[in-house]
């Protein structure tokens, strides 16, 4: 798809974005966790949030390291620059970045790379902007849960090309060294192993155990979460 047809469709989402929800407040205050641990990595680090939107997210980042936001969406690049002037704004392709190789020792992608059409260009320039042992944080819908839920995938934007995890996997495995890999929020599916573990006899068991965290912590290990999280440093 033409990047034009995208920037107009981001150009209309962003003027009419509303407040957050649960689902993406809970996914942004574990991209928090991680860039606290990707801090031990990183000191002082620099963070690029490679798909940004209106920025929001940006300013919380910024508490962490110095922060950059690029989007496709000159419309959103607008809202985020009268937002956040103490923030350093750009419009762009974010497949093909005007940033110089090394530039950052932090990228924040969150909810982007299912909406990119040759996803191996994408990782290719989160590889090429990062420093040395440069880290990667990145979310993205969980196709293996979709596929399992009754309506499919609920998003409507221009390109979704959603992932199972073992395609991000894979596709992350050439120039990056997968520290951490989980999912997280665990909605009700409708087919297959989400029947079960969304059974009556299950939830009451686990509840009956005091033993819901587990629940939670086995559902995120085998990847049953909507959302797949990952943080992964580049292979030098």
């Amino acid at each position: 798809m033409e990047l034009k047809k995208q920037s107009e469709f981001y150009d209309t989402y962003w003027r009419g974005s509303k407040k957050y929800g649960s689902y993406k407040l809970k996914r942004i205050s574990e991209i928090i966790k991680q860039l606290d641990f990707a801090k031990k990595h990183k000191k002082n680090p620099r963070i690029l949030d490679l798909g940004c939107g209106d920025g929001r997210c940006c300013s919380i980042w910024h508490e962490i390291g110095d922060t950059t936001g690029i989007d496709l969406s000159q419309e959103a690049m607008k809202i985020a620059k009268k937002r956040y002037p103490f923030i350093e704004f750009s419009s762009g392709d974010a497949t093909n970045t005007s940033f110089k190789d090394g530039s950052f020792d932090i990228i924040i992608s969150q909810e982007v790379i299912e909406h990119i059409e040759v996803q191996s260009t994408y990782i290719d320039e989160c590889k090429r902007l990062l420093s040395p042992n440069g880290i990667l944080i990145l979310t993205t819908p969980n196709k293996f849960y979709f596929d399992r839920r009754i309506g499919g995938n609920y998003s409507n934007q221009p390109i979704e090309n959603i992932l199972y995890p073992k395609e991000l996997k894979k596709l992350l495995s050439k120039d990056f060294h997968i520290l951490k890999f989980y999912s997280i929020i665990h909605p009700k599916g409708d087919k297959g192993i989400y029947r079960l573990i969304n059974s009556k006899f299950i939830h009451y068991g686990f509840a009956a155990l005091k033993a819901n965290a587990l629940k939670d912590y086995i559902q995120s290990r085998l990847n049953l979460g909507l959302h797949i999280i990952t943080v992964a440093k580049k292979i030098t």
